[in-house]
């Protein structure tokens, strides 16, 4: 099973960002965004995107 593309805003030194994180999960993927931009950077849950065929 492949991993899963996801979007995720974060609030990173005050400003609004959304990204796109490969992970297994929408845990995994908010996981992954605390661990490397702290705890209170995930502003919104992350959001599977579906991918293009």
């Amino acid at each position: 099973m492949g991993m899963n593309k996801y979007l995720v805003t974060l609030r990173i030194n005050g400003q609004l960002i959304k990204t796109a994180v490969h992970a297994n999960s929408a845990t995994h993927a908010r996981l992954l965004c605390q661990y490397q931009f702290g705890m209170d950077c995930v502003q919104v849950a992350p959001t599977q995107i579906h991918s293009e065929g």
